[in-house]
């Protein structure tokens, strides 16, 4: 690879360095690093016949693919003349803007002489782990495995009875619930006993740090320790992801840990910084953990059962869990019934619970 530097208003001198350069060098690829200088040296006409001297001679004659980088003046549209985007084949336009608090990149396909594209616009970041520029893409279509009839336990009896077997494999549960209710103690029984079962399990806090996670599991006298890779725990901030973001690291660390059942405690986290977009997120995990056959625990707060049909997200989810308090006497009981069971059915009844020093125990 050589770099090359312009200096002077001399435009033959330019386009003949520049192409004594790179066809001495058998160079095949050519970045002009940026487009912007050269406008600032030449004139409208000069910068065309630049152009079609670079484009013309370089990449059509010798076969050498050409990059222009250019920068767009604030408050413009344009690179420069506007004529350099006329005359080359394609156009890919970077943009940067401050979306509630965080830096949002897209790339956008304007222009691609003489190819068809399914998607024209990406969320991109720019980071070492992926190299440079990494995009965030959906896929197309979702490819659909055979649909699993298994039913996995939740990891508390009383619950798997009410569920008349436990979930489906490869089914998305919502478990809403007040906080503080024992959401996130029935998300790591659920892990944990399918990880004493051999199953690959990751659990992904939204919420708290990994070490509270533990002392968590230490206070319920569980030693996850002989387990090894099998529990596996990541922990996110969300403010510093968009939903395709979201989305993508997800994939990523499931491509890599290869769990077979996650929870991801807790939605309300996402929701605070999302707003509007949480939907999506949703959207975008559910068609995550169908393509990759995962099945998923997913906390979320509510109050009241009639709050928790209001919410949009439960319509993505194939099993529905509502754990509620309500009062007894001098104190505070707690509930649990089952809203839906996609595919299966279920027990109707409300059902008391408590959270013991071994933990969740529901007496159906």
């Amino acid at each position: 690879m050589e770099l090359i530097t312009m200096e002077g208003p001399a435009m033959t001198k330019a386009v003949e360095m520049i192409m004594d350069t790179v066809l001495q060098s058998g160079a095949k690829r050519l970045v002009i690093d940026s487009i912007s200088a050269v406008l600032q040296m030449f004139g409208r006409d000069e910068t065309r016949i630049f152009l079609h001297t670079i484009l013309g001679r370089l990449t059509k004659d010798h076969d050498i693919t050409t990059i222009l980088v250019g920068e767009i003046p604030i408050g413009k549209d344009s690179t420069g003349f506007g004529i350099e985007e006329f005359i080359v084949d394609g156009i890919i336009l970077l943009k940067q803007y401050f979306e509630r608090n965080m830096d949002r990149r897209e790339l956008y396909i304007i222009k691609m002489r003489g190819t068809q594209l399914p998607q024209l616009s990406f969320t991109y970041l720019i980071d070492s782990k992926y190299g440079g520029i990494r995009l965030f893409k959906l896929p197309l279509r979702t490819k659909t495995k055979i649909v699993p009839t298994e039913k996995i336990s939740t990891g508390v009896e009383g619950l798997d009875k009410m569920l008349h077997g436990g979930v489906f494999r490869n089914s998305i549960t919502l478990i809403e619930g007040a906080r503080g209710i024992g959401k996130t103690t029935l998300c790591l029984q659920f892990l944990i006993n399918n990880a004493e079962k051999d199953e690959r399990v990751l659990y992904i806090s939204l919420d708290e740090p990994v070490n509270q996670i533990y002392r968590m599991l230490h206070n319920f006298g569980r030693d996850i320790s002989k387990l090894g890779e099998k529990f596996q725990v990541e922990s996110y901030i969300p403010e510093a992801f968009m939903p395709l973001h979201f989305y993508t690291i997800l994939n990523d660390v499931i491509e890599e840990r290869r769990p077979s059942i996650i929870a991801l405690d807790s939605i309300p986290a996402i929701e605070n910084v999302l707003s509007g977009t949480v939907f999506d997120f949703m959207r975008y995990l559910q068609i995550l953990c169908k393509e990759r056959g995962v099945t998923a625990f997913l906390t979320c707060n509510a109050e009241t059962i009639a709050e928790s049909k209001n919410v949009n997200i439960s319509t993505l989810a194939d099993n529905m869990i509502v754990m509620r308090y309500y009062e007894l006497k001098d104190r505070l009981a707690k509930e649990i019934l089952i809203v839906k069971t996609r595919g299966s059915d279920h027990e109707k009844r409300i059902v008391t619970f408590e959270i013991t020093d071994e933990g969740m125990i529901v007496h159906a």
